[in-house]
């Protein structure tokens, strides 16, 4: 097995590459709701989402020789440090194939560049902000996707632990089926 190597995306073609790994993650899972592939791309647009006026972000892949195996992006959002007066870094759009090695040297790209860009910490994973896809699912792995709720393998946990992260709070979704709640209306 050819060595793990972090390439910074500074094409289309390697932006596109990242859009659409996470297909290679979830082929043949029933529970993943993927993004559309023209929504993903005007989100990562730096001069389509205004998100990049008060932000800066790097997208990351992992490679083995010329097969993609992950990546990541690690991001500043300006005005969340301001407003919460603190300065942390962010990573997110985290998606790896079952390769520890792979996901410690993604997690180790974001790391350094938030290090680089004068954080005191990194939190994630996000897709920018925690109003977007955020947070990570360890639990309920085989029940219906539910909206703006993440999704991903539950060996993505173990990863993030192994890099030293803790979590930091609980996220819930709740489920109520139509008959129970129809029978709930006056």
């Amino acid at each position: 097995m050819s060595e793990v190597q972090i390439k910074t995306v500074e094409s289309p073609g390697e932006l596109m590459e990242f859009i659409t790994f996470p297909w290679q993650v979830y082929k043949n899972n029933p529970y993943w709701v993927p993004p559309l592939i023209s929504e993903r791309k005007t989100f990562l647009d730096r001069t389509k989402n205004a998100f990049f006026e008060h932000a800066e972000a790097t997208y990351f892949l992992a490679r083995r020789g010329t097969e993609t195996v992950g990546t990541i992006a690690a991001f500043t959002n300006h005005k969340y440090n301001e407003f919460q007066d603190v300065n942390l870094g962010f990573f997110g759009f985290f998606e790896v194939l079952e390769d520890p090695e792979a996901a410690r040297a993604l997690i180790q790209a974001a790391e350094a560049w938030v290090k680089a860009a004068g954080h005191d910490a990194i939190i994630g994973p996000a897709q920018f902000s925690t109003n977007d896809e955020a947070f990570l699912l360890i639990d309920g792995f085989d029940d219906p996707p539910r909206a703006l709720m993440t999704y991903n393998p539950p060996y993505y946990q173990a990863y993030l632990e192994a890099a030293g992260m803790t979590k930091a709070m609980d996220v819930w979704a709740y489920a109520i089926g139509v008959a129970d709640f129809m029978q709930k209306i006056p």
